[in-house]
């Protein structure tokens, strides 16, 4: 693991406490937590499990903040994992999205495992990338 990368997973531990004990995150915040996000779920879980446990309005959130920072590796894998499980997060509400995601056949599923392999392999880049947005947001990440 990079040096960039151990940094944005002790980033998302403080901006996930800042969240969870009630504050506000910035919209720079809540960008790089919704992409942090990723790799703390698909590392463990797969897209498989990130897609299941994302709500819809965060994974199309996190879309748009792939784009914004250029993290367009990642970015690129996300919408492909949303085609393999059929989810459309800009129209599928949580309900239908999880029930879609549930409907996945293994075919489906060991194709989303083979987009986690190669998530592995980009996401060391968009953690370099989020580290740099960081250090010139400085003041907004001194959290």
């Amino acid at each position: 693991m990079s040096d960039a990368h151990g940094e944005m997973l002790a980033l998302a531990v403080k901006l996930a406490t800042k969240a969870g004990a009630g504050e506000t995150l910035t919209a720079s915040q809540q960008m790089v937590a919704n992409i942090l996000w990723i790799d703390t779920q698909v590392s463990p879980n797969g897209f498989d499990g990130w897609l299941y446990y994302t709500s819809s309005e965060r994974i199309a959130a996190t879309l748009r903040a792939l784009e914004h920072l250029g993290c367009l590796r990642v970015l690129e894998l996300v919408r492909e994992a949303l085609a393999i499980a059929g989810v459309d997060p800009f129209r599928m509400p949580n309900e239908q999205r999880e029930a879609q995601l549930d409907s996945l056949v293994d075919e489906a599923r060991d194709r989303l495992s083979e987009v986690d392999d190669r998530f592995q392999e980009a996401v060391e880049d968009c953690m370099a990338t989020c580290q740099a947005f960081v250090e010139s947001h400085q003041q907004e990440f001194a959290v």
